[in-house]
């Protein structure tokens, strides 16, 4: 049973289309964050992340969370499963890719699957698991086995609904009991999110995070 899950991500200094050359890491901070002032980013980390933070040599930022794997719902205090392991763990996109290619059947997300596969391996041997994009392991800082993540990953899809848009659909949901994503899709949409007041999870109240 996962107990506490441990979340880094890696933010690369911006540095223009020179991003594209490189696949397993994440945007650049200044767009996360919409400012160049580290400053800025700092102040925001201690007052609403509550994350442990360190800037590289490259000005690139590294950002480090811990959270119980299950936290109370606040309001009936059932215990969820609420975390993002599976999601934020360098073996997701392959995985994920595999599993979209098995229900649409489409074949460039099957070579997809194998791209990523070989790419998160490469970069993964010999980068390190704080070396690619992001990653989860356990509080302890141990590796989650990918068996525990794909079990994860199967019940997720086994209770998956996907919700057809139409226009003026307005979808309203409890982001503790269910899980939020999307699907590829053709053509263009145009959907507008709102997040009403967000609720501190219990056990980052403890630590000071959000």
């Amino acid at each position: 049973m996962l107990v506490q899950t441990m979340v880094f991500r890696n933010y690369v200094q911006k540095k223009g289309k020179e991003l594209l050359s490189d696949p397993t890491m994440m945007k650049g901070w200044q767009d996360v964050f919409n400012t160049k002032d580290k400053e800025v980013v700092e102040a925001e980390l201690r007052s609403t992340a509550g994350a442990e933070f360190s800037w590289k040599k490259d000005d690139s930022l590294r950002i480090i969370n811990k959270g119980k794997a299950i936290e109370p719902h606040p309001v009936t205090g059932d215990k969820i499963w609420f975390n993002h392991c599976q999601v934020f763990h360098w073996s997701m996109f392959a995985s994920e890719f595999y599993r979209i290619y098995k229900r649409l059947g489409i074949f460039k997300y099957y070579l997809l699957s194998w791209v990523y596969w070989l790419l998160k391996h490469i970069f993964f041997t010999f980068r390190g698991p704080m070396g690619v994009g992001f990653h989860t392991c356990f509080g302890d800082g141990s590796e989650i086995p990918e068996s525990y993540l794909e079990h994860i990953r199967d019940v997720m899809w086994k209770n998956m609904v996907f919700n057809r848009w139409q226009l003026g659909d307005v979808l309203l949901i409890d982001n503790y009991w269910i899980s939020h994503g999307r699907q590829p899709y053709d053509g263009k949409r145009l959907i507008v999110v709102s997040w009403s007041k967000p609720f501190v999870r219990p056990s980052f109240q403890k630590s000071g995070g959000h």
